[in-house]
């Protein structure tokens, strides 16, 4: 694996200096913005513009859709390494780990009907559904941009509970370089450098790190790991092209190889060692333009590719011996047009085309193929500018290869009845069409008797949602905001047995639209800065969500969930002291627990977390020392809860840019 990745290493190194000469933008609406972003941090001093809910660079202070902003610099100083870490203790999301990885819940709603994008597009490799958020470094990352609520309107398939979307990091100084090294549990080793600069008409970042750990058991016990070791290198390199004060050009590059080892044991006492070897690359093409008055076209073009290499090796017996490759390429492409009218309408209407394939030996063909074409138009109307009051109404209509033609449509409103306060509301219609497993799956397992089959006549999963916020802002340091949504679903897909089998014959299962389900609560979020140098964050969600056909409460969902964070900074003594925190309610699962087919609730006991880090700054800003501790309470159970346990860590980073002093 070191030979391999030290050879990608080598490649992406060299295929960088190359791209030296041929210097092009970044992939997000965003990219327009020459803002430094580098201080920003959390709620109360988000960045002035933001692109995910309206995909255009907008004024934070005109959103119509409520956008909140994690800053990178503020999720580095909490310890954290990646995406997962960064939103899984942050108010009204919930990152859900399993052997496929952490993904992320949005307002109750499983990780299959969240978007992922980095810098607007789309990513390829979900398993199962959802995104892996552990691939994501946040030294790659600028900002992390989330609306949460349907979002189809603008984004189509799987963005009924909302989008994530990772804006990457870009050179905003004349140059910058940075440094870190971490070591921690479990042979934790994290890496990292990167190099930025501006020259005139030209930009360019060129960052790359290493990270791996071992596998860690919840039961020390148990043969089985709770989760797997990893190992993983990475290449990202954005470069920016100002072709003239109305035209920018962009390319960015994102290499990232890995591999995942784990053991499994089955109910028979079988054990297997597990392995994942996986490739994962994406690269975007992109053109902004200023054209008159305030009117904007954006052109870009993004492909990914995803390789997963599986393997699982039964101990001491070569029956269930199993290996399988699947394969993803993901292209897309987008034409998007901006035009501001008399000041006080916005039109955004664009075309996005999508195309995918897939490659495994678990589907009937061999590999699946789609194409989707979706114009969409959204409207924004600034009916007043003081007090503020817009109305957004926004249309899509995605025409899918496999599925045929769905529309989305939303409205959303705000009204600031003082500067202080704003109200939003919105009503929308969202969509998760079916992904290749549930159309073509075909997979037997002897041992266990059954198979799975996909249904090629199978309909898009479809959802209605409402959302309603207050957001109170009185006070430069103090933010609160209170959002009620309700999320219904129809038409979702789920697994059922087909016909009646044979005696001896395994009993046949295939994905039918059946069910319908509900997700509705409220959740409350405040930040407050009482002094300069310390900054909280507390945030609660009451959820009720269940499945309308037997009324049950649906797995795994907490009703109550609190988090809360903490950040002292004293800039004198360079002293930061951080910690997190979130608690868990009860939460229902329903396992078939003598194999008679009949399902019994069981509920996972409430828990809590807590992660601290104490770092401190020297010698003119430039380094840094820090050591922490994440899940300090041990919490966590081998059956419902397998989190990692106690995880101790220690590092040195050291920063430099353009603006850093080192006179007396």
């Amino acid at each position: 694996m070191a030979v391999k990745l030290n050879f990608h290493l080598i490649v992406l190194g060299c295929a960088s200096m190359c791209l030296w000469n041929l210097p092009v933008s970044a992939g997000s609406g965003g990219d327009l913005m020459d803002e430094d972003l580098g201080a920003s941090s959390g709620v109360l001093a988000v960045p002035e513009v933001v692109v995910t809910g309206a995909r255009s660079p907008r004024p934070l202070a005109d959103s119509t859709v409520a956008t909140e902003v994690i800053s990178a610099r503020e999720a580095e100083k909490a310890g954290q390494l990646n995406l997962a870490e960064v939103l899984e203790e942050y108010p009204g999301l919930e990152v859900v780990r399993s052997f496929r990885g952490a993904q992320l819940r949005m307002q109750g709603l499983d990780p299959k009907y969240v978007l992922v994008l980095v810098d607007g597009d789309r990513v390829a490799g979900r398993v199962d559904g959802g995104v892996d958020l552990t691939r994501f470094t946040i030294e790659d990352i600028e900002r992390v941009e989330i609306v949460k609520g349907p979002s189809s309107s603008l984004y189509g398939s799987e963005a009924i509970g909302g989008v994530v979307n990772i804006i990457t990091r870009r050179a905003n100084r004349a140059w910058f370089a940075d440094v870190s090294a971490q070591g921690g549990s479990f042979a934790g080793v994290d890496s990292h450098g990167s190099l930025g600069f501006r020259r005139g008409w030209y930009s360019g970042v060129l960052s790359g790190g290493y990270r791996r750990q071992d596998p860690y058991r919840v039961d020390p016990a148990s043969t089985a790991t709770s989760g797997s070791a990893f190992q993983s290198g990475r290449i990202a390199t954005n470069h920016e092209l100002d072709l003239t004060s109305h035209a920018r050009l962009g390319l960015r590059g994102d290499f990232n190889p890995r591999v995942l080892r784990a053991v499994d044991a089955n109910a028979a006492g079988a054990v297997f060692d597990r392995a994942n070897s996986q490739q994962i690359h994406s690269g975007v093409l992109s053109g902004d333009f200023r054209l008159r008055d305030a009117d904007r076209l954006q052109a870009r073009a993004s492909l990914s590719y995803w390789n997963d290499d599986f393997v699982s090796d039964q101990r001491n017996s070569n029956a269930l011996d199993r290996r399988q490759e699947s394969t993803e390429w993901l292209g897309s492409a987008l034409l998007q047009y901006d035009a501001m009218l008399h000041n006080q309408h916005l039109l955004t209407g664009g075309v996005d085309g999508l195309f995918q394939r897939l490659a495994s030996e678990r589907l009937k063909t061999g590999d699946g193929e789609r194409t989707r074409v979706s114009p969409f138009l959204q409207y924004e109307w600034f009916v007043l500018r003081a007090p503020l009051l817009t109305l957004s109404p926004g249309f899509r209509l995605d025409a899918d290869s496999q599925f045929g033609v769905f529309p989305s449509p939303k409205l959303a409103a705000r009204f600031d009845p003082h500067k202080w306060i704003a109200l939003r509301a919105s009503y929308g219609w969202g969509f998760r069409s079916p992904d290749f497993r549930e159309l073509l799956l075909n997979f037997e397992n002897p041992g266990a008797g059954y198979v799975v089959e996909g249904n090629p006549d199978l309909r898009p999963e479809r959802a209605r949602a409402i959302n309603a916020s207050v957001e109170f802002h009185p006070l430069q340091e103090l933010w609160w905001s209170v959002n009620y949504f309700r999320n219904d679903l129809d038409d979702l897909i789920q697994a059922d047995t087909v016909g009646q089998p044979a005696p001896g014959a395994p009993t046949r299962f295939g994905y039918v639209n059946v069910a319908a389900a509900r997700t509705q609560g409220v959740e409350t979020h405040a930040d407050i800065r009482p002094v300069r140098w310390l900054r909280l964050n507390a945030g609660y969600v009451l959820l009720d969500a269940r499945d309308l056909d037997s009324g049950l409460a649906l797995t795994g969902r907490a009703a109550h969930r609190i988090t809360g964070g903490v950040t002292m900074e004293e800039p004198r003594s360079g002293l930061e002291l951080g910690g997190r925190l979130q608690w868990q309610g009860s939460r229902p699962f329903y396992p078939d627990e003598d194999g008679d087919g009949v399902l019994s609730r069981q509920d996972a006991r409430p828990f809590t977390t807590l992660d601290a880090r104490i770092g401190w700054t020297f010698y003119h800003q430039i380094f840094t020392v820090f050591a922490g501790c994440n899940n300090i309470a041990n919490a966590g159970d081998p059956a419902l809860t397998p989190i990692q346990p106690r995880t101790f860590f220690a590092g040195l980073q050291a920063r430099m840019d353009s603006n850093t002093n080192l006179g007396d």
